[in-house]
């Protein structure tokens, strides 16, 4: 079914991608990951600010009033769990969604740019965009205070996080004891148009961490054992609980409890170091239409008892401190206490280029040369 997909035909959706990092390229060229402190003249809304005790009832009523918040995110959970969750929570405010991988950020910064102000919330990776006052607002929440101190800052807040984990596999197709073990087992000549990996924003970051562990060779010979798909991991890990993929790479470990512990579906899970670990961050529009639920949405999300207890349910990693890299651990497997997981945005996958945005670009390019167009 999928191997027609021509090397034209996945070079026009990832161009997507490329699109968007393009914009990365020229707005992140001489950013850094550290977001730009708001000088001390800059004129903020006082909702985004508010620290009175009755601060969820006063942007309750607010929000209110403004009927609806819009969220523009990269999580294919959101309409099924975040969305009716948050409606429950706070009735009269309906949620509005736009979701996406690679044309998020391209979206967002094109309707910016036209003065067209669409957006509330940007919930997305960090690293995809600068967090910046160029797109998005400065805003206080107490819930700054308990995240990890590089997962928060005045222009964003983490909110839940992925690690790119290892091999998953449909056991109805492959024996665990046929799965490969290890990072260099994928190139072993059994395995070669067995592993499927897709196009989403994560895809050349995880490979350029498997290029700095094992080496260019490694690279290029990986881009010649996998399938590249049109898809992100979410679509790749469907393919493998359908049957259509026996195994499939760079997909979050969030799946495992998502649909294998709860829904009981056929895909399990070969954990292996290093693992990529990405964090989502919710930031607020520089022009939101509506503040007050904006401001609402970014507490519900970190409240353990509503947002962040969905997120943790979906078994995704939380942000605060000295929480565990996972809700759940994985029977059989490497305890967490010896996982190897490396931030996608940390010092040591960007070692050697000026930025963060200067090395995802590259890591782009040489995704789309090998992976994408075979070299």
């Amino acid at each position: 079914m999928f191997n027609g997909l021509d090397r034209g035909n996945r070079w026009r959706r990832y161009a997507l991608l490329l699109g968007a990092l393009s914009l990365l390229a020229t707005v992140g060229a001489t950013a850094s990951l550290a977001a730009k402190t708001p000088s001390a003249t800059s004129k903020i809304n006082p909702i985004f600010t508010y620290k009175k005790a009755d601060r969820e009832a006063h942007l309750y009523a607010c929000a209110k009033n403004e009927g609806a918040v819009t969220l523009y995110t990269s999580s294919s959970a959101t309409d099924a769990s975040l969305k009716p969750a948050f409606e429950a929570q706070y009735p009269g405010v309906k949620m509005s969604t736009y979701i996406a991988t690679s044309p998020l950020v391209t979206r967002l910064t094109s309707e910016e740019d036209a003065g067209k102000h669409n957006f509330d919330v940007y919930n997305d990776a960090l690293g995809n965009i600068p967090r910046d006052n160029k797109y998005f607002q400065p805003f206080w929440s107490p819930y700054m205070a308990k995240v990890q101190p590089d997962l928060t800052s005045p222009y964003y807040l983490a909110t839940n996080g992925y690690v790119m984990s290892g091999v998953y596999y449909n056991p109805n197709l492959v024996a665990p004891s046929d799965v490969p073990k290890k990072w260099t087992d994928l190139l072993k000549p059994q395995y070669k148009g067995k592993i499927y990996i897709g196009t989403d924003s994560t895809a050349p970051a995880f490979t350029a961490l498997l290029r700095r562990t094992y080496g260019v060779g490694y690279y290029r010979a990986l881009a010649k054992q996998v399938r590249v798909l049109n898809v992100s991991g979410r679509g790749v890990a469907d393919l493998v609980i359908a049957g259509t993929a026996p195994m499939g790479i760079d997909m979050s470990s969030s799946y495992y409890q998502r649909d294998h512990i709860v829904k009981g579906a056929p895909l399990l899970l070969q954990l292996m170091n290093p693992m990529l670990g990405q964090f989502q961050a919710s930031s607020i529009s520089a022009h939101a239409p509506h503040p007050c639920a904006a401001m609402l949405l970014v507490d519900w999300y970190m409240n353990a008892k509503e947002g962040s207890k969905v997120l943790a349910d979906l078994g995704n990693a939380l942000p605060f401190k000295n929480a565990a890299i996972l809700p759940f651990d994985i029977a059989g497997q490497m305890p967490q206490s010896k996982w190897n997981v490396i931030s996608q945005t940390s010092k040591h996958t960007w070692t050697g280029f000026k930025d963060y945005y200067q090395a995802y670009n590259s890591w782009v390019d040489l995704y789309t040369r090998y992976f994408i167009n075979g070299g």
